[in-house]
């Protein structure tokens, strides 16, 4: 089961993107301003030459330049030379630059803020805090050394000092990612207790009731469930797809038929969101192919200019349709992202369902990577459905007041997993084997990567799966 202790992150130590967000390894070239005309050419066609792939052959000359400049423009010379040695693995020679750099200049912010991101870079959390601690000091403007305090604070767990740097970033225009300041600062007050501002228009304190959401999901594009088959009986929990017209031809058809390769015995639910013409007939083929899985199907159209962001409105409606699919046929359901393929048939993820919900749990992650939002499990409790209501209340809000924006739906995921009582169930499922990126041979679901190739195992059994679709 998910306990609901755990604050820190660990992601620092496990995941190369949130430290590629670090902003930025970029040399402060306006200092060459002051340079002798030879002298700036010199350095220009060094730097010519590490943009060509020849780093090494830029060396010697930015040696001699260093030997004979003096320094805020000899400490220029030896961050490039320790950029140099970052790029190439040589980390025992990266700290000899950078210190040779900030012995020549110690009252310059940016090449403290420099030695900060290289020290990201060899995982040297605590030398690089401390080194863009000495930027912001020198030169309190440096809006992305605040960005970076607030992201590897917040990343490392350490949501009070994050706050103050995202305050400060923010007011100097600065934003890594998907808004994951914007993120850091919110998280910030509501570990500590303290009123929330942030992106987000955010539940009051205690339950959301049922009827509050159903006012809320009037206001979205009506969706009828009705007309279904019966629902009672099945043996395996409903599989609950939502996608576009282009992600069903592209995706969600895959994934049906990789529903009937393993063995699954359940039915299959898909909702398409601005469907074109011909993706009736589309689910009527497959519904024929699909001999022992019952296809259901529902549909919305929806003004995107009302909503904002296609692809978030997209990855966020989807729970507010999941629990209205729930509560139209009474039964338990399994939602996925409609670009996974099933290896195994998903009821084995549901053995033993003495649980109200399970999650793709991700406890290292920072908050808004909590739960993965790939795939979830609701088994029509009412714990559960009252879990599902205040995760759609979240959506619901703000997409109608176009405040949706990238990972709103696992944020939702993690306020409301906070917010809830005792009663709830939740079970933890393992990434490495419901929602594999490695593609294992044990796994429940293969999911894309973000490195794909066309020769991978997910891509080859894509392949093979519809080499017998219908047309």
């Amino acid at each position: 089961m998910t306990t609901r202790t755990a604050r820190t992150s660990r992601c620092l130590d496990a995941d190369p993107y949130y430290l590629s967000l670090i902003p930025s390894i970029v040399l402060p070239l306006h200092l060459l301003s002051g340079w002798s005309a030879t002298d700036r050419a010199a350095y220009q066609q060094a730097l010519g030459l590490i943009r060509n792939g020849r780093a090494q052959a830029a060396r010697a000359p930015l040696e001699a330049l260093e030997a004979a400049l003096a320094g805020i423009d000899r400490g220029l010379c030896a961050a490039t030379l320790a950029m140099i040695d970052s790029v190439a693995g040589h980390d025992d020679r990266v700290g000899a630059g950078l210190a040779r750099s900030l012995a020549a200049a110690p009252d310059c912010g940016e090449y403290h803020h420099f030695a900060g991101s290289l020290a990201v870079r060899t995982r040297e959390i605590a030398a690089a805090i401390g080194h863009f601690e000495d930027a912001v000091r020198l030169d309190p403007g440096l809006g992305p050394a605040w960005a970076a305090l607030a992201l590897l604070h917040g990343l490392s767990g350490d949501w009070a000092q994050a706050e103050e740097p995202a305050r400060l970033a923010l007011a100097a225009g600065c934003e890594l990612g998907p808004s994951l300041i914007d993120y850091c600062l919110m998280f910030a007050l509501h570990y500590q207790g303290k009123p929330v501002t942030g992106p987000f228009l955010l539940p009051g304190a205690g339950g959301v009731s049922e009827p509050a959401l159903a006012r809320l999901l009037a206001r979205l594009p009506a969706v009828d469930f009705g007309g279904s088959p019966p629902w009672a009986n099945d043996a395996e929990p409903t599989v609950f797809v939502c996608c576009d017209s282009v992600y069903l031809a592209q995706h969600a058809v895959p994934l049906a038929l990789s529903l009937a390769a393993c063995g699954a015995a359940g039915r299959l639910h898909i909702h398409v969101i601005n469907p074109e013409p011909g993706d009736a007939a589309r689910l009527d083929a497959l519904s024929v192919r699909l001999i022992d899985i019952p296809l259901t199907r529902s549909f919305e159209t929806v003004e995107m200019a009302c909503f904002g962001a296609p692809a978030v409105y997209y990855s966020c409606a989807r729970f507010c349709r999941f629990y209205q699919f729930i509560k139209a046929s009474g039964r338990p359901a399994l939602m996925v992202d409609a670009d996974v393929l099933f290896r195994q048939p998903p009821g084995k993820a549901i053995v033993g369902a003495d649980f109200d919900i399970a999650l793709l749990d991700n406890p290292g992650g920072p908050p808004w990577e909590r739960f993965i939002a790939g795939a979830v499990y609701c088994a029509a409790t009412p714990a559960a459905l009252a879990f599902l209501t205040r995760v759609g209340f979240f959506i619901g809000q703000n997409l109608i007041a176009r405040k949706g924006r990238w990972f709103m739906d696992q944020i939702a995921l993690t306020l409301a997993f906070e917010a809830a009582g005792p009663d709830l169930r939740v079970r933890s499922w393992s990434s490495a084997r419901m929602f594999d990126l490695t593609h294992g041979p044990d796994s429940i679901l293969w999911t894309v990567t973000r490195f794909k190739s066309d020769d991978d195992p997910y891509n080859r059994y894509k392949r093979a799966l519809l080499s017998t679709a219908p047309d």
